[in-house]
């Protein structure tokens, strides 16, 4: 395959992975209707708009009432791993859908010694998303970790679907 051949590939690579993660990082968030529905124990469309157009932190609030009213502390607790994981899942999800894409080639080294001087790639060209932090420092993100994000929302999503599961039997027993 040449060079422009792979780059083309590395480039729809990328971005497939970008789009990939930004969906299913909404669907994560989407299931949090099913919890709270699932805590309430309600259909999600028995809740109506209580829980739509609402930020990421008021429906962490309305789940964690819900689960709270209750009183089954190994829920809460469960809960409170959850909420972690995905608040670090959407501080990740800003830095891809918030961040600027560029290309890095590695770097060149020169050999000033040589005449005339020559000069050689460190590494291959790659897209990565950046993002400026707060602090003045940069988040970046390569094809890797999109793809190792990919693989930590799957395994998210899952064990979203395990927990209203286990909450809807709760109310069933």
């Amino acid at each position: 395959m040449s060079d422009y051949a792979q780059w083309q590939a590395h480039t729809q690579e990328f971005y497939f992975y970008v789009g990939r993660c930004i969906l299913k990082y909404q669907s994560v968030e989407d299931m949090l209707k099913f919890v709270f529905a699932s805590a309430l124990d309600k259909e999600p469309g028995e809740i109506g708009d209580l829980y739509v157009d609402r930020d990421l932190q008021k429906k962490f609030q309305l789940v964690g009432i819900a689960i709270t009213s209750r009183k089954s502390d190994p829920q809460l607790q469960e809960w409170t791993e959850i909420k972690r994981k995905i608040q670090q899942a959407a501080d990740k999800r800003n830095t891809i859908a918030h961040s600027e894409p560029s290309i890095y080639d590695g770097g060149i080294s020169i050999d000033f010694e040589a005449h005339p001087p020559t000069g050689r790639r460190l590494g291959p060209q790659q897209w990565q998303a950046r993002k400026k932090t707060k602090s003045g420092g940069e988040t970046i993100m390569t094809l890797d970790d999109l793809k190792s994000f990919l693989i930590e929302l799957e395994y998210l999503d899952t064990h979203l679907l395990k927990f209203v599961g286990l909450l809807r039997n709760e109310h069933r027993n």
